[in-house]
């Protein structure tokens, strides 16, 4: 039974993570709005990581920040 509890979150994450990208494949404009706030989320993440020495959040960092950039540049199909 604790393996259940333990394990309930991360597929209920899963699933919530499956639903937003075919909301992003089918050009929903919620979708490109959750993209963005999570890669926002994932830039501060990785901001506060290699302010804290963590050299590897750098690669975080500038991923996100590719994310961030490209869902500004397709915004206009996601209306």
């Amino acid at each position: 039974m604790s393996g259940l509890i333990c394990t309930a979150p991360f597929l209920l994450l899963g699933v919530f993570f499956l639903l937003v990208a075919m909301g992003l494949f089918a050009m929903k404009s919620w979708a490109w709005t959750v993209g963005l706030v999570f890669a926002i989320l994932g830039l501060l993440g990785g901001l506060g990581g290699a302010a804290g020495g963590n050299y590897v959040s750098v690669a975080n960092l500038i991923l996100n920040l590719i994310i961030i950039v490209y869902l500004f540049k397709v915004k206009e199909y996601f209306r």
